[in-house]
Parts: structure tokens; sequence; C-alpha cells
């Protein structure tokens, strides 16, 4: 019985990362408005999207905005549609999705080469280092281009992992 008990005590600690890097990523998210420079302008483009409709080429002040991608404003403004939330929370409810997306990637990736254990350490790490949590706590076009690239990076390591486990 010892034996059972320890081995849930061994696993109770990734319950706990996993509340902890929760914690970390939506802490001081939705509790503030808009921040300088940049989220002011990101959050009149997803407003402008969501009052268009036109998920092709984003808008600021009636006037083409294609200096950054489409993808994040165009998945607020979705979030906007489905949950009834303003451009900015619609906007931070994205950060919170993509970075838990991210976090999810990272851990896929170090599980694929190195292991369980390896994956764990990676998620501990990435979750809770500051210039990963601040990416995804301002109104950012950035937190779609990181979650993009880690997710084809992925995509990749998957396709390299099931490539060497075929045997011909």
């Amino acid at each position: 019985m010892s034996t059972t008990q320890t081995g849930d005590q061994n696993q109770s600690w990734k319950f706990i990362l996993v509340l902890a890097i929760l914690a970390v990523v939506f802490s001081g998210l939705f509790d503030h408005d808009v921040w300088t420079p940049d989220e002011p302008r990101v959050a009149a483009i997803i407003h402008s999207m969501y009052l268009t409709g036109d998920f092709i080429i984003p808008q600021f002040a009636g006037i083409s905005f294609v200096e950054k991608p489409p993808v994040f404003f165009v998945m607020s403004t979705l979030l906007m549609h489905a949950t009834g939330l303003d451009a900015i929370m619609a906007g931070r409810l994205a950060l919170s999705l993509l970075c838990l997306g991210s976090l999810a990637a990272t851990y896929r990736i170090a599980y694929l080469f190195k292991g369980e254990n390896f994956a764990w350490m990676a998620l501990a790490i990435l979750g809770t280092l500051e210039g990963f949590v601040l990416n995804f706590h301002w109104l950012r076009v950035d937190a779609a281009l990181m979650f993009t690239t880690i997710a084809a990076t992925w995509a990749f390591s998957e396709a390299t992992c099931a490539k060497n486990s075929v045997t011909w």
C-alpha cells in the first residue's frame, strides 16, 4: 500500500506544476486596460475587423494595416464572435490560448526527443520564464508568431520521429 501512496506522491508535483503555470499564465492578464504603445492599436484593429468582417486585410483607422500577419487579429475577432467579449478581453483570451498551445507544443517536442521527465522540466522552465510570460501578457501579435513557430517545430519533430521509426 505504501508503494501506491509513494507513486501518487511522485505524480502530485506534476499537478502542482500545471496549477502553478496556469496561475502564472492567467494572473494579471484580464485585470487591466490597454497599455501603450502597441495594445491600443491592436485592440482597435481587432475591433475594426469585428465590425467590418474583413478577415483578410486588417484595418487601423480605416487604412489597411499590413505590417503584421492577420492571424492574431482573426483569432481574437473569432473569439469576440464566439464569446461576446470586447476586443481587449478577446485579445487577452487569445493570448492565453496561444500561450497554453505553445507550452503544450514545447512539452510534446521535449517528450519526443528526451522523454517525459525532460518534457516536464522544459514545461516548468518555459512556463516560468519572465520573457515568455510577458510576451503573452501584452496585447501584441508576437504571441501568435511565437506559437506558430513552436507549432511548426512540433510538426517537424513529429514528422522526423515518425520517419525515423519506419523500418524498411
